[in-house]
This record gives C-alpha cells, sequence and structure tokens, in this order.
C-alpha cells in the first residue's frame, strides 16, 4: 500500500499543520470597539443639525433676496392676473415653521420663544433700507400686538395682520425687539407679485409652482451656481403660476 493512501500517514502530517493553525488562531489579535463618550456623540449630533439649520438659512436669505427682485420685476404682469400685492422685502418665521426635522435646531438658531423674527432681509428692499435686520423680532404692527406662539400657526397669523395693515394704504410701523433694545420702523410696501416662496428639503435638482406658491428643492439652490440661474429657475416657476400650469 503506498503511503500516501494510509490513513495514520495522513493524520500524522494533518496533526502538526492542524496544531500550527490552532496555535495562530489562538494568538490572532481581538478586535474591540472603542470607548465612546456619550456625551461627546451627543455634541457633535447637536452641532451637525445646527449646521444644517444654518444651511437651510442661508439659502432662504439667498432665494428670499432673488424672489424679490423677479417679483417686483414682474409686478405689472401679476396686476393684469390679479395677483398683485405689497411687500417688504423681508422673509418671517418662527423655529415652528421650518421643517419639522430642523425644529429642534431652529430653536436654538432662530429663538425658541414663538416670536415671529425677521429670517431674512433683501439689500435695497423698504426693510433694508429702514434698518430692520435679520433676527429683529417683531412684537407690534400699528400698534397691534403681533401674533407669537410656539407652533406654526403664529407665522400665519401674523401673515394674515400684515396683510390687512398692507391693505389699509398707510405705511406699516413695525416694533420690534433687537437683542433688549425695542426700537419702530415705519415701512411702505412696494409693488411685488402676491405668492409665496419656500425652500423643499428634498435632494433633488427641482423646482414646482402650486398656484399659491414657488418651491426651489434644495437640490436645485446648490445646483443653481450663480443666482442669475436661479432667477432663471424663480422666473419659470412663477411663469407656471400666472399661466395657470399646475
Amino acid at each position: 500500500m503506498r503511503a500516501g493512501s494510509s490513513p495514520w500517514f495522513r493524520a500524522f502530517h494533518l496533526g502538526p499543520r492542524l496544531a500550527l493553525a490552532l496555535i495562530a488562531a489562538a494568538c490572532a489579535p481581538i478586535t474591540q470597539a472603542p470607548h465612546v463618550d456619550p456625551e461627546l456623540t451627543k455634541a457633535e449630533a447637536e452641532k451637525q443639525r445646527l449646521l444644517v439649520v444654518e444651511r437651510h438659512i442661508a439659502d432662504l436669505r439667498r432665494l428670499n433676496a432673488i424672489a424679490f427682485r423677479v417679483f417686483a420685476a414682474n409686478a405689472d404682469f401679476c396686476r393684469e392676473k390679479g395677483k398683485s400685492a405689497g411687500a417688504f422685502g423681508f422673509k418671517l418665521g418662527n423655529a415652528y415653521s421650518f421643517p419639522k426635522d430642523l425644529e429642534a435646531g431652529a430653536r436654538r438658531v432662530v429663538g425658541g420663544s414663538g416670536l415671529v423674527r425677521i429670517v431674512a432681509v433683501d439689500p435695497g428692499s423698504p426693510a433694508e433700507r429702514a434698518g430692520m435686520r435679520e433676527g429683529d423680532a417683531v412684537l407690534a404692527l400699528n400698534g397691534t400686538p403681533a401674533p407669537k406662539g410656539e407652533n406654526d400657526a403664529a407665522t400665519r397669523d401674523f401673515g394674515k395682520l400684515l396683510a390687512e395693515q398692507v391693505r389699509a394704504g398707510n405705511p406699516v410701523v413695525f416694533r420690534v425687539q433687537r437683542e433688549k433694545a425695542e426700537m419702530e420702523f415705519a415701512l411702505r410696501p412696494v409693488a411685488t407679485c402676491d405668492y409665496g416662496y419656500g425652500i423643499d428639503p428634498k435632494e433633488i435638482v427641482n423646482a414646482f409652482a402650486d398656484g399659491k406658491s414657488i418651491y426651489i428643492a434644495r437640490g436645485m439652490m446648490q445646483f443653481a451656481e450663480t443666482d442669475e440661474e436661479l432667477a432663471t429657475v424663480v422666473g419659470h416657476e412663477l411663469a407656471h403660476n400666472l399661466m395657470g400650469h399646475i
């Protein structure tokens, strides 16, 4: 019989190899997950939430500046369609008017008191010329206390009150709180198109109009690198609203 066919021979030659394999396995390093401080993890998560909110606000301010100018430039067209209104060149909101997933961070960045604040001011607008600033909390309009509350209804109610004051045809006196000081600004609106606008949080290159407002997706905000490109998108969606292409 050949040695290669003997069971004893095979065991004799495999035994040392198997022993070496077992010894090597026993000496192999054991990977352990590093210890992570839960407080540091929590702090980093909060930092990331704030960065997302700050990015959203930066996009909103950019869109506000462009939309205000496009709407003002097309006020005559909107008037022909019965869709003109007066505007001051600012964007209002509180922490609860942001998308739900940004609400916690917005309370840190914008403030969680429920006061309606100036989130964006368009360069060259009546609001900027009067001296209003981003972060001003509006306390009253022409002496009427401004709506407030820890919900998104406060911003909607504020918008209704502001529209009533604008229809009266007189300058609107805004009483605001800036840090610890209170001050007043009298603004007269300029003619613009009566449509809202905002940012859709989706990371897609798209924009749409629903007949009442214009929405620019976050992905489109990044894709439109220049203000001219973004203005083209806003003007395109404005035309959809004016022509009833819903």
